[in-house]
């Protein structure tokens, strides 16, 4: 699938520059010339500028995939204003609904560990997220109004409502997903309430009941890497991404896992193999987030000389820090070979 737009009378090649200054840390994004490839988990962006005037297509697999380039290209103009007189209007684009957004009623629920909750919805289908990627979006209505959701621009970004019937939105990860039921699971991090903090996922996770209905965006392409030596790291907001990431692996592979819980009451359920060698990491009621346990532990690790080993983390934002310098300037890990996220941080 396909979709273009056209912007005139602004600085063309300005806006390539920018686009690859912006993209080059986090994909494989190639020039050639005036024309600049854009390679997203989702699709392909080609920019291709002449004179004053640049001409944008967008092409994926589907239309939830297709959205999401679109999105991508969309929010860098946006968060980089134009010389232009126009704005980006994509072919086929339609002030609607956005084909990666539904709702989902909640089903059931149960404690997993003392600080963690995995909660079952159902929806009409799930078809498309068994091969999309495992992250998803919840959307969380205001408490007691009559929720208004979100509809895609023209330009295909996400018109969200505001006000009263401003909508909450955070990242997690499916745990597990049952086609023929159209159920998923999702766990939830029950934090402790810090002053100022706001944590509506947690706070929903909490107090979920049956029937009750939150949105949700579906992922937009693949996200467990695969390769001959892993290494992974997480704090317990990672716990389920590190899960599926190992449930995925082949027993070719060579994993080794740190997951950073308070106690050992917090251990989770990963899946066990021979080539899996997983170590815990207890915090031991000190504050998530400020032990440093995770980039110690990669700290203490022989550097990784070998080109088939692939480091993830998933964890604080202190910690993402940490160990992202140390993939990247100790180890010089390519970019290829290492995805490190951060998944919260303190406020």
């Amino acid at each position: 699938m396909k979709s273009f737009s056209t912007l005139s009378n602004c600085n063309a090649a300005g806006i390539v520059d920018g686009f690859f200054d912006a993209f080059q840390e986090h994909v494989s994004i190639r020039r050639d010339g005036d024309i600049c490839f854009l390679p997203l988990r989702y699709g392909l962006a080609t920019l291709t500028a002449t004179g004053d005037r640049i001409e944008f297509s967008a092409e994926a697999d589907d239309d939830i995939r297709l959205s999401y380039v679109k999105m991508a290209v969309a929010e860098h103009l946006a968060a980089h204003p134009l010389t232009s007189t126009e704005k980006i209007e994509w072919t086929g684009a339609l002030d609607a609904a956005p084909p990666f957004f539904q709702t989902i009623e909640v089903v059931s629920s149960r404690m997993v560990t003392p600080h963690m909750k995995r909660i079952t919805f159902r929806s009409d289908s799930f078809g498309s997220y068994a091969a999309g990627g495992i992250h998803v979006r919840l959307i969380f209505p205001p408490t007691g109004r009559q929720p208004v959701w979100p509809s895609l621009g023209a330009d295909g970004r996400i018109q969200w409502p505001s006000g009263a019937d401003a909508l909450a939105a955070r990242v997690y990860t499916i745990r597990s997903i049952d086609l023929e039921a159209n159920e998923i699971e999702i766990d939830f991090v029950l934090h402790d309430h810090m002053d100022g903090v706001v944590a509506p996922g947690a706070d929903f996770g909490a107090s979920a009941v049956p029937g009750q209905v939150v949105g949700i965006f579906a992922p937009g392409g693949d996200e467990i890497p695969k390769a001959p030596s892993l290494l992974l790291f997480a704090d317990e907001t990672g716990l389920p991404a590190m899960a599926r990431i190992l449930e995925e692996q082949p027993a070719t592979s060579r994993v080794l896992a740190f997951a950073e819980v308070d106690s050992p009451h917090d251990h989770y359920d990963f899946p066990s193999a021979p080539n899996i060698e997983l170590t815990y990491l207890y915090r031991h009621g000190r504050k998530p987030g400020t032990v440093g346990l995770l980039p110690e532990a990669m700290r203490q690790l022989t550097t990784p000389c070998q080109v088939s080993t692939y480091l993830w983390a998933g964890c604080a934002f202190d910690d993402y820090m940490e160990i992202r310098r140390v993939a990247r300037k100790d180890w010089q890990l390519a970019r290829e070979n290492h995805s490190v996220v951060a998944y919260w941080r303190n406020q």
